[in-house]
Parts: C-alpha cells; sequence; structure tokens
C-alpha cells in the first residue's frame, strides 16, 4: 500500500523538477524587478516618437468622454491641450508634471495640477456657463465632489500604438492613441470639434441604428451631447429596453465607456463597443450601421416649415421652365392689376416646399415670392416608403395663393413639374438637413431642398 502512495509522488516530483528546469527564466526576476522594468518600458513608450498622445477620457458615467492631446516629455513634464467646454470651449494648453510609478502595479500619474485637466478630479465648486444645474436651473454646489474623475490610472495594455488606462479610483477605461510628433494638436482638436458638431440637437435629435443582416431598426439620441441612448425603433416598452452610454467622438468613431449592451425588441441582446468612420461618413461597427433618418421621414416633420429649393441645383429641364415662367409673368405686368398686387418685375424666387397654417390647419405647400409678393400654393406630400414620396398640389380659398396661375399658364406648367412621385434621399447620410430630389417618371426633372 505504501508503495501505491509513494510513486505518485515521485512521479509529480520528477515531472515539477523537469518544469522548473525549463521555466527557470520565468522567475529570475522579482515582483519588484518586474514592475520596475514595466516603469520604464511605459515611461519610454510614453516619451518615444514624438510623445503625443490623444486621450479618450471619462471622469464619470454621467457625463461624456472629453478629448485631450497629451505632449510626454523625458524631463517628466507633460503638456495638455483641449478644448473642452469647462473652458469655454476655446483651445487652451498647459504644461504640468507626469510620472510613472509603482503604486500595486504601473500607475500613470499626473501628479502636479493642471487646470485643464484637474477641474474633472478636483473637489472645487465649478463656476461659470457650463456649471452644471439642478431641475430648478439653479448652480450645483459641487465642493468636495467635482466630477469625481480619475487622475491617477493602471497602465492595463500596450501595443506600441494605443494603451489601455484604469482609472484608480473610478475604474473607468481611458485610452492613450500615438499620433505623429508633426500633428498640428489645435488644427485635430478643431477637427474633433467639427465631428462632435456635425449632429444638429436642435433639428435633428434622433439617427437610426440598422442591423445590417435584418434590418431592425432603433433610433438614437444624444449625439450631439455625447451621452447617447438606444432603444429599438417604435418600441412597445421603450423604457425597459432604452440603453445609455457616455460616448466620446474622434476622428477614429465612437467609443462608448463600455459596450452598448443592445436590446432588441424580442428582448436579446447583442453588443457594440466601438464605431468607426465609414468612407460616406456614417459610423459603422460589425452588424450595424448609424446614419441620420431617411429623408422622407423629415419632410413629414411639420415642425420642419421651410425647405429652401437650392439656388443652382434644378436640373435644366426645370430652370428652362422657370425661366418661361418668369417671362410670361414680366409680359403681363405692365400697367394691370398684377403689377398692384406683385409690384414691379415679378419673377418667382425663394422657392420654398414646406408647411403653412391656414384655417386651423397646417398645410403642406409650394411657397415663394413673385416679386415683393408671397405665394402658397397648397397641396399635400405622402411617404410611400423609405426614399419615395407623393406630392399633390392645388389651389386653395386663400388670398395668398398663386393668383398669378390663371393669368400665367406657364407658371402654371412650371409648378405642376413638382407634383407627382419622388425619391428623396439625404445628401449626407449622417445629414438629414440637405436632400437631393428626383421625380420618378422623369429622371430630367430634379433639383436640392435645404432646410431653412
Amino acid at each position: 500500500m505504501k508503495k501505491l502512495y509513494i510513486l505518485p509522488l515521485l512521479v509529480a516530483g520528477l515531472q515539477f523538477a523537469g518544469c522548473s528546469d525549463k521555466d527557470e527564466s520565468i522567475f529570475d526576476q522579482s515582483a519588484a524587478e518586474r514592475l520596475e522594468a514595466g516603469q520604464k518600458e511605459y515611461f519610454q513608450a510614453l516619451c518615444a516618437d514624438g510623445g503625443n498622445w490623444v486621450m479618450e477620457y471619462f471622469s464619470n458615467i454621467e457625463e461624456p468622454g472629453y478629448v485631450f492631446v497629451l505632449h510626454f516629455d523625458a524631463d517628466k513634464s507633460v503638456t495638455f491641450h483641449t478644448d473642452h467646454k469647462w473652458i469655454g470651449n476655446t483651445y487652451k494648453s498647459e504644461r504640468s508634471l507626469w510620472d510613472v510609478i509603482n503604486d500595486n502595479g504601473n500607475v500613470l500619474s499626473f501628479n502636479s495640477y493642471n487646470t485643464l485637466f484637474h477641474v474633472f478630479s478636483t473637489p472645487e465648486n465649478i463656476e461659470g456657463n457650463y456649471a452644471p444645474k439642478d431641475d430648478r436651473g439653479e448652480d450645483v454646489d459641487e465642493l468636495g465632489y467635482g466630477h469625481n474623475g480619475d487622475y491617477e490610472f493602471l497602465l492595463m495594455e500596450n501595443d506600441g500604438q494605443t494603451i489601455r488606462l484604469r482609472g484608480k479610483k473610478r475604474a473607468l477605461y481611458t485610452y492613450l492613441r500615438r499620433l505623429p510628433a508633426d500633428v498640428d494638436i489645435e488644427a485635430y482638436l478643431a477637427g474633433v470639434s467639427a465631428l462632435r458638431n456635425q449632429f444638429d440637437a436642435k433639428n435633428f435629435p434622433n439617427y437610426v441604428m440598422t442591423e445590417t443582416a435584418t434590418g431592425a431598426q432603433y433610433d438614437i439620441t444624444g449625439l450631439s451631447t455625447g451621452v447617447v441612448n438606444v432603444v429599438p425603433l417604435n418600441s412597445t416598452s421603450p423604457y425597459s429596453r432604452t440603453v445609455t452610454q457616455p460616448c466620446v467622438i474622434t476622428p477614429a468613431g465612437m467609443r462608448p465607456e463600455a459596450a452598448f449592451d443592445c436590446i432588441r425588441e424580442d428582448d436579446s441582446h447583442f453588443s457594440v463597443s466601438e464605431f468607426t468612420w465609414a468612407s460616406d461618413g456614417s459610423l459603422v461597427a460589425p452588424g450595424v450601421r448609424i446614419t441620420a433618418p431617411a429623408a422622407p421621414v423629415n419632410m413629414m416633420r411639420q415642425d420642419l416649415k421651410s425647405w429652401v429649393i437650392v439656388e443652382g441645383s434644378m436640373s435644366p429641364v426645370l430652370t428652362a421652365a422657370l425661366s418661361d415662367a418668369n417671362a410670361e409673368t414680366k409680359k403681363i405686368g405692365g400697367s394691370s392689376a398684377i403689377v398692384q398686387v406683385y409690384g414691379r418685375n415679378p419673377v418667382l424666387s425663394n422657392l420654398n416646399i414646406g408647411y403653412e397654417s391656414l384655417s386651423g390647419k397646417v398645410l403642406f405647400c409650394l411657397k415663394g415670392n413673385c416679386g415683393k409678393q408671397p405665394f402658397k400654393y397648397y397641396g399635400s406630400i405622402e411617404a410611400i416608403d423609405a426614399t419615395k414620396v407623393k406630392i399633390e398640389l392645388t389651389t386653395h380659398d386663400d388670398p395668398l395663393r398663386m393668383d398669378i396661375i390663371p393669368t400665367a399658364p406657364k407658371a402654371q406648367e412650371f409648378f405642376d413639374l413638382f407634383a407627382g412621385e419622388f425619391t428623396m434621399v439625404n445628401e449626407k447620410p449622417m445629414d438629414s438637413s440637405v436632400i437631393q430630389v428626383k421625380s420618378v417618371s422623369n429622371p430630367d426633372i430634379f433639383f436640392t431642398l435645404q432646410l431653412k
């Protein structure tokens, strides 16, 4: 019996001895030595190749991410560059100190006060135009809180171009991404601001995320603020299916602080960890794409009252018809009543498509000016599908209707070209404010609309 116990122990001992001889190099450094080696490695990496890095920083999960450009110097100075809203959205730079220290791991520490960065971690009350307000619109006293952000970070991973950090206090992830040594930092940050400002919170707060495999769609809000909400489009239970994440916009794309755990209408889930900019300007991730809503969706919105026909965008057929209409209205002018109504040189101008109130109703109409006198040519618009609409135009009992039409047949012919079925598509995937329009029955009739 003793042999049965001794033999396994003997074999195990021989195996351990063999492994010890083979892998002895793994343990040739103490933990302190390995930390010191990592400390030097990170320090050298941050200073290498010009020492420029873009920082994608989150102070907490209730605010958007902020973008800094950092320049690390080997003398342990670091220059922060940014234009975030807490400094008035103006470009500023400021120099302070940094180091890589050992504190239960390698830690990147910004260890002297920097007004551009430590505003997110220092427990002082924030004042000024961008100070947080409570529900009554009064200033929130943040003394002792600040934004509750980190200024020391555990160094997690480094692939030479990207370093992943985790805040020591909040445990939120921050990324450093290497920038070229000759980067124009102010221009880079201006470009980031332009990407962020392309989202029109006033007129177009809603965007659409589409699953490319199934066509399932999700309503996205908050791209302009950086705190993004995702919910299935027209969900029967939006509150239970809405997910919210703070995000940061950079030239690489949009990164949520943590992956979006998106909830489908059938309550199944899928995850999106980062979006990148596609060549057409949309935001894409594996299996999904974010764009503005389809053009007919916005054309149906009565709160968007006027879409101007962009000057020079009308097709040759429309341009010729407008020229004929104007030639005719000028001839009708003379000393007749038409001059008294429309003024001298009564040419059609400032052509709009939109909505007007009449007798308590909001009606679709084609409108503009004939000379100095406004006209409104009423009708209706109907969405046929995601890209098509049907427009009908009829005169209406209103003193400002297009009175010139019965007298000027060429004007009537011109306006008739705006009736029928049209395709409407956004000029850019992320921009709802410019729409390209083309007749379905006559491809030679096309023009561009821009929100007035």
